[in-house]
Parts: C-alpha cells; sequence; structure tokens
C-alpha cells in the first residue's frame, strides 16, 4: 500500500477506508474488516494493472 499510495500519515485500515470513500461498518469485526480490505486490494491491483498498461503502451 505505501509504494502505490505513498504520503499517507497512517496506513491503518479505517483510515485508508476514510480517505478512499470505502464504507467500513463494524471497525474490528472479521467480516466488515475483511471486506474493506478486499476493497483496498482491488484499488492497488487496478492501479497496478493500469499501470502496466501504460508501460506496454509507451
Amino acid at each position: 500500500m505505501r509504494r502505490r499510495y505513498p504520503g499517507h500519515t497512517s496506513y491503518g485500515l479505517g483510515k485508508l477506508c476514510a480517505i478512499y470513500g470505502i464504507e467500513l461498518e463494524n471497525h474490528h469485526r472479521a467480516l466488515s474488516d475483511a471486506r474493506a480490505a478486499a476493497h483496498l486490494l482491488n484499488l492497488i491491483n487496478k492501479k497496478r494493472e493500469d499501470g502496466e498498461d501504460a508501460e506496454q503502451a509507451a
């Protein structure tokens, strides 16, 4: 997360969800935290794929 999204003062799940507009109900409950983490992982993967697409087009 720190490589793809540098500059945050905190990389805690709650802070990142607030920054990126990800719903996090019942923080510290397994299912809620897992769903939020999955959304963050999807953001990371999307950014990685977009970066690879841009490199291949160049």
